[in-house]
């Protein structure tokens, strides 16, 4: 019997479901409901809930991506690389928007760098 570290990583197929965005910025999200619903199913409700505490209403960052998991008690390390930011959002202040999270942070342990 093949143990995983004989599969090749390059073959490897995950049976991950699809699950659409419902708005213009919310890519993060329905990216975050696909890892879960693979790797730590929560209830739709818990997912809303959870956004709606966090204030995950109408924009998400990279940080609160990595706050949700947390809240949601997924233990991880969340990395990203910015290729580009929307023109659109360049009047919204990324520090301003972090102090606004500080809270989670704090509660689960996370800290940005």
């Amino acid at each position: 019997m093949r143990s995983f570290r004989d599969i090749d990583l390059a073959y490897l197929l995950l049976n991950v479901p699809v699950i659409r965005q419902l708005f213009h910025w919310d890519c993060g999200l329905a990216c975050s409901r696909m890892v879960l619903k693979y790797l730590h199913p929560v209830s739709d409700e818990e997912f809303q809930r959870a956004c709606w505490e966090l204030k995950l209403t109408e924009s998400v960052w990279t940080f609160d991506l990595a706050y949700l998991m947390c809240h949601l008690g997924i233990k991880h390390c969340f990395f990203t690389q910015t290729l580009g930011v929307d023109k659109g959002f360049r009047n919204q202040k990324l520090e301003s928007r972090r102090k606004t999270c500080s809270a989670p942070e704090k509660s689960c342990g996370a800290t940005a760098k």
